[in-house]
């Protein structure tokens, strides 16, 4: 007798767009593992979907591509589909997954598992772990116990999964055409007049705070970097910079003539043009980001992570092969 699919259904991770890419490609990859196993629908990329092809990630995020949620979930996508107001989506979602958590109790075969945040046992209903490691056989036989599982939270990880189908993921998970029109033009138009670019990510609006800012740096730090960049890549030809911001950045303090602000720098356009466009360089510097890091994937380009002020250009800080080399690194890289 042939067994009913597992049904993954992801309600809630904090995080902004990166974040939640990160999230997504996880649950992708264990589903291109496990074809014939499982499914899933991923309710937390419903306020990011615009961002991303539609025609590849179906409707709903999920699985079944533009296969209609059952009747437990129509209320949910009535409201999610005549609303695109970002703010007001992260809402929805986050009331409907403290509702799926709440009656996960009263579901044939369902349980609700929060992963690592335990802040969110204050607002949803189930089981806690710290970490939900889909990559180990035991968690796949555990997730048979139950036709349902709705998880909330932080840490769902299948990245063996995600590094073997990672041409896939990226596939599936690429920018709307409209981002990635934009962002070629401007690429291709500045790789007319250099032979090497590199994609500066400064990183200053929460990080003066984020883990006592210790990966906050000034303007003119950057500046410093970037001239230094500038210099250590010399040998290979014309070195160009693309600059991006999440805070307003004078443009006139980094007047240097190779220094190009990118269309999604904070003040010019949507960050995603930023993603885009850093994903198109031939190496991306910066601190330690899921922004970053989703860029380097995104575009399979290395990635140099900044993490003092007393840090100096060299090969070795280069992570060649982004995200996975970053694994290596649970200290500085939190994801």
């Amino acid at each position: 007798m042939k067994k009913n699919k597992i049904k993954i259904i992801f309600t809630r991770s904090d995080g902004r767009f990166a974040n939640q890419l990160i999230n997504y490609a996880n649950l992708a990859a264990y589903k291109y593992e496990n074809t014939d196993k499982i499914d899933f629908i991923n309710f937390s990329f419903w306020p990011y979907r615009f961002s991303l092809n539609e025609a590849l990630i179906g409707r709903y995020c999920s699985s079944l591509a533009n296969q209609k949620p059952s009747f437990w979930f129509q209320p949910y996508d009535f409201l999610c589909t005549t609303c695109s107001n970002q703010k007001a989506l992260k809402y929805l979602s986050f009331g409907w997954g403290i509702f799926l958590s709440g009656i996960s109790k009263i579901l044939p075969n369902t349980i609700s598992v929060i992963v690592g945040h335990e802040r969110l046992t204050k607002f949803f209903s189930g089981d806690r772990v710290d970490k939900l490691n889909l990559d180990d056989n035991k968690v796949f036989e555990a997730l048979q116990v139950y036709n349902i599982w709705i998880l909330s939270g932080w840490g769902i990880r299948a990245w063996k999964c995600v590094e073997k189908h990672q041409d896939k993921v990226r596939k599936l998970l690429s920018l709307n055409q409209k981002i990635l029109d934009t962002s070629e033009k401007f690429i291709k138009d500045i790789r007319q007049e250099y032979d090497y670019i590199v994609g500066f990510h400064m990183r200053q609006g929460d990080y003066i705070s984020y883990r006592d800012g210790k990966y906050y740096f000034d303007s003119q730090q950057y500046l410093s970097w970037i001239r230094e960049v500038t210099s250590y890549f010399s040998d290979k030809g014309k070195v160009g910079i693309i600059a991006t911001s999440d805070t307003f950045q004078d443009e006139d303090f980094f007047s240097d003539k190779n220094i190009h602000f990118s269309n999604g720098t904070a003040g010019r356009g949507h960050y995603v043009l930023s993603m885009a466009e850093l994903s198109m360089c031939d190496l991306i510097v910066g601190p330690p980001s899921t922004f970053s890091l989703w860029s380097a994937f995104m575009g399979n380009c290395p990635i140099l992570t900044l993490k003092s002020s007393t840090q100096q250009i060299c090969d070795a800080d280069i992570l060649e092969n982004h995200l996975f080399d970053a694994l290596r690194y649970p200290e500085i890289y939190r994801f």
